[in-house]
């Protein structure tokens, strides 16, 4: 370790990682931390043709002929260009979908009334708020239609169908903006509920909804892109309540937080929708799960403080440290059916997680001596003549040439409630 300045003019504070993490704190979102839905406040209702997907900084919403975007940073809710009406009637039906490339655009399946015969498709540029439209899909949409982008192969994996038509598996490759029907087509028909995710392997999961409106099914099952094979796991555990049928139903969504936050990559969340009966009118249902990869098994979770149901669409989606959900019901229903509401994912630390980041780096606070040199991370000089722009809790803020500052990354990335250690 080398320290620079004269003998007296300079102090040193060694310091662990555990510390540096408890004295930050005052910076997390800990007093926040419950394990309970925070409503947000409204939005708008619910339609036909509807559907979220979160990007991680914002939550998007397709409804009926509109496109809206929520931004928690700022807490705005922005109205943006809605794409082409390709025909008469709604550009968003029934079974509309959406999914993020991880990048810059939004790809969306538009849906379609039961009497339509409609394949439309396209993606939203997030940096420019523009549509394009791409190849239609290769058979009809319908209430089953779910999208996940697999980032692995720069594909998105679609189900399209529904109860009045055949449910296939089909990918989208953006490069050739063509459609393939070689994946294997799903064990059994999809309908209201359905939903589809990608989990960062060669996985697929996916709510198989509602076959018919009488039956209620809690099907749900993995797809192994490379072995092009489905799995049956263990049902969601959706039961019967207030004199309804169970099953899963309108509303009906799958999340996975894994890209984001790496202690989440052995869960998926889910919300379950309104029951497969009554159908008119439906029951409000406000449960929501959460379900363990490695173990095949389910648990509830703390109930929204909205029912959802009545239209299809996936409900929730993740931004800024929050999964958020849309209740996106007839204005008929309690609460308005235009409410938002946000569930805080508490970071999880493990002994071997500080231990692993302390060995990373030694950190050492800098004070400021009387000829303003600044000792940075790893014993590196920061001064005047080599800027690390402003010090922040003693940590040169920056990403740059003044000392290991990635561990400095890694804590400003946890301090804004984000507990994904990748480096920035």
């Amino acid at each position: 370790m080398r320290i620079y300045g004269k003998k007296h003019q300079q102090s040193l504070i060694y310091v662990t990682l555990t510390l540096i993490l408890l004295a930050s704190t005052t910076h997390l979102r800990w007093a926040e931390a419950t394990e309970e839905w925070i409503p947000v406040g409204d939005t708008v209702t619910g339609a036909y043709g509807e559907a979220v997907v979160g990007t991680g900084n914002a939550i998007y919403i397709a409804r009926k002929t509109s496109f809206y975007r929520y931004t928690p940073e700022n807490e705005a809710w922005t109205t943006l260009m809605a794409p082409q009406n390709p025909d008469l009637g709604d550009t968003f039906k029934t079974g509309t979908a959406l999914t993020w490339d991880y990048h810059e655009y939004i790809y969306a399946l538009y849906g379609a009334a039961t009497s339509d015969s409609r394949r439309w498709f396209s993606r939203y540029h997030i940096p420019t708020d523009t549509w394009e439209t791409l190849a239609n899909t290769t058979a009809d949409q319908g209430e089953g239609d779910a999208i996940a982008w697999v980032q692995s192969e720069n594909k998105a994996y679609a189900t399209v169908g529904g109860e009045q038509r055949p449910t296939l598996l089909i990918s989208y490759n953006p490069l050739l903006n063509t459609w393939s029907n070689d994946p294997q087509d799903p064990p059994d028909g999809m309908g209201d509920g359905a939903s589809l995710i990608w989990t960062g392997n060669n996985l697929l999961y996916a709510l198989r909804g509602e076959d018919t409106e009488e039956n209620p099914l809690n099907d749900f099952w993995s797809y192994n892109i490379t072995s092009d094979t489905w799995t049956d796991l263990t049902p969601i555990p959706v039961d019967p309540h207030s004199g309804g049928s169970g099953g899963v139903g309108d509303g009906g969504s799958l999340l996975y937080l894994g890209y984001w936050i790496q202690e989440q990559a052995d869960y998926i969340y889910a919300l379950s929708g309104n029951q497969a009966t009554p159908e008119n009118p439906s029951i409000p249902d406000n449960r929501t799960y959460k379900y363990t990869i490695s173990t095949d098994t389910w648990i509830g979770l703390t109930d929204l403080p909205f029912g959802i149901g009545h239209y299809v669409g996936c409900r929730i989606g993740y931004a800024d440290g929050y999964i958020y959900a849309w209740q996106g019901a007839p204005s008929t229903w309690p609460e308005g059916g235009d409410n938002l509401a946000k569930y805080y994912i508490i970071p999880e630390f493990s002994l071997a997680t500080l231990l692993a980041l302390m060995a990373t780096s030694t950190i050492m606070v800098a004070i400021k001596t009387k000829k303003r040199k600044i000792i940075g991370i790893g014993g590196e000089r920061c001064g005047k003549e080599r800027s690390c722009g402003n010090i922040t809790k003693g940590f040169c803020s920056r990403h740059n040439s003044c000392g290991s500052s990635v561990v400095a990354s890694k804590l400003r990335h946890f301090r804004h409630g984000h507990s994904n250690w990748t480096e920035r």
